[in-house]
């Protein structure tokens, strides 16, 4: 939600609606959900149930010291009387940005509005990468950490805590009806787009924020992820590259690509631009030490990991005669599922005639670089 700021040169009186300051009663809870909260010493202790992609059921443990927290709560808002009248001189226009910035917002066009690469940035490193690293922990124990299940498995986390019309703590300060990661996870409810702002300081952690916008809607906001749309996706294109939908509203349950209740095809895309962010390693696991157990999770799966700084092309299948065509981003792990015992991988390079062909399994691993002396792509399959 924005607000207008009217810049005057003279002082009049002006009502200006208040701000949500009332919560209305979450929906129901999917029933597969817990949730619970304690402090032991400084810290609130915090788990809570949620549902993989997989169906399973899995539960997470977070610690937040309880003083920081509130801080960081306490930190955003800026004050209601922002949208008051003013005098327009550069040292009052400087104040006010000031003012804006402390609480992590800003002016666009004149509106007043939540910075979200701000607010990622704020939040991210002390409650998204926990989230992160969970999220991390528990697709490595079963093999099974890839780009699309970091997103899917962040995807069901958020989804899984109930929608809420945000209650806000200061009725005389402005929040935009946005509530931060911390007070979400405290209060285990959200609106949708305060839980597309702690989706995105999680996924930072795990894809990098390059790969994501955020989709701005009249009375909905969501978010998209760079990938390739398959069996029906719903995507868009931006700047000449796809991005899947990834509704995280909740509480449907709705996949990568997948339309949600909410969505309306008419919307605004902001860039989620979050400096420096280390982006946790996927832990690729060779298919020869992955246990009988992990073997039928990847039995009819081609992955191929692009260890290069740049985008490359390539071609797929299974008989020689139908291909299938596909993109991989720099530094991502692409998995083909229902691909055959053999198959070829084509790789397409405007670089040099012709295609070069490799052949493949299913269930390996495929690691392609970029060679920038050779000029050309290496390809290892395992």
């Amino acid at each position: 939600m924005k607000r207008s700021i009217i810049l005057i040169l003279v002082a009049f009186c002006l009502s200006v609606p208040d701000h949500v300051n009332a919560q209305k009663k979450p929906v129901p809870i999917n029933p597969h959900v817990a949730y619970a909260i304690d402090t032991a010493e400084s810290d609130f202790q915090i788990r809570f149930r949620f549902m993989d992609p997989f169906g399973k059921l899995q539960e997470v443990f977070l610690n937040f010291p309880i003083s920081q927290t509130f801080e960081m709560i306490d930190r955003f808002g800026v004050p209601g009387w922002i949208f008051e009248p003013y005098i327009d001189t550069p040292e009052d226009r400087e104040q006010r940005r000031q003012i804006l910035a402390a609480g992590l917002f800003r002016e666009n066009h004149n509106t007043v509005e939540v910075d979200r690469d701000a607010f990622v940035t704020f939040y991210a490193p002390d409650f998204g990468r926990p989230i992160a690293e969970e999220i991390v922990r528990i697709l490595s124990e079963t093999g099974s950490d890839t780009r699309l299940n970091r997103i899917e498995i962040a995807m069901g986390f958020v989804q899984d805590i109930p929608y809420g019309i945000p209650k806000m703590r200061d009725s005389g300060k402005f929040y935009a009806g946005v509530i931060t990661p911390p007070q979400i996870l405290l209060e285990m409810y959200g609106d949708c787009d305060s839980k597309a702002l702690l989706f995105a300081s999680i996924l930072v952690w795990l894809i990098g924020p390059e790969d994501i916008i955020f989709l701005n809607g009249k009375d909905h906001m969501l978010t998209a992820i760079l990938g390739e749309p398959v069996n029906g996706d719903t995507f868009i294109r931006y700047k000449n590259k796809t991005y899947l939908l990834a509704e995280t509203a909740g509480p449907g349950r709705t996949r990568l690509g997948e339309k949600g209740e909410y969505y309306s095809s008419t919307f605004t895309v902001e860039e989620c631009k979050v400096p420096d962010t280390w982006i946790i390693p996927i832990q690729v696991i060779p298919p020869e030490t992955i246990t009988d157990k992990d073997k039928g999770y990847y039995a009819s799966m081609l992955r191929i990991l692009n260890t290069s700084q740049r985008e490359f092309r390539i071609e797929v299948s299974g008989d020689g005669l139908n291909w299938q065509k596909l993109k991989i981003a720099p530094k991502h792990l692409l998995e083909i599922s229902g691909f055959p015992v053999e198959g070829t991988l084509r790789i397409l390079d405007s670089a040099h005639k012709g295609n070069r062909e490799y052949d493949v399994l299913s269930g390996s691993l495929v690691n392609a670089s970029w060679d920038s002396k050779k000029k050309k792509w290496l390809v290892i399959s395992k």
